[in-house]
């Protein structure tokens, strides 16, 4: 009926992956930005950033390309390494344009 508030159905958090990038393996959460934490921090963009709390086991994988800076994959670095790390994620894996297509694949590097 016209003027009658009808109650706001509540977003179940749900994972999505768009086909036009299913090269990357790429997921990504979606939430209602009340159920986020605030950081007071703004993206290059001026929009507001926000965080999500998750099992520490989910953290299974992370990646970096050259476009990331160098202190913040040194950071992640030495937070995997820690001794009380609760994290599932190895050492970061660097991703490097492919030779043969546009996309990514991990870096091989050889056995120091």
């Amino acid at each position: 009926r016209h003027g009658t508030a009808q109650p706001r159905r509540r977003l179940r958090p749900s994972l999505t992956a768009y086909g036009h990038w299913e090269y990357e393996q790429e997921w990504r959460l979606v939430v209602e930005l009340k159920d986020t934490i605030g950081t007071g921090e703004q993206d290059r963009h001026g929009h507001p950033v926000n965080l999500i709390r998750i099992p520490n086991a989910a953290v299974r994988l992370v990646y970096y390309t050259e476009r990331s800076p160098v202190d913040i994959v040194d950071a992640v670095r030495d937070r995997l390494a820690e001794a009380n790390n609760r994290y599932a994620a190895p050492e970061p894996a660097k991703l490097v344009l492919s030779p043969t297509g546009y996309h990514y694949v991990a870096e091989i590097t050889e056995p120091a």
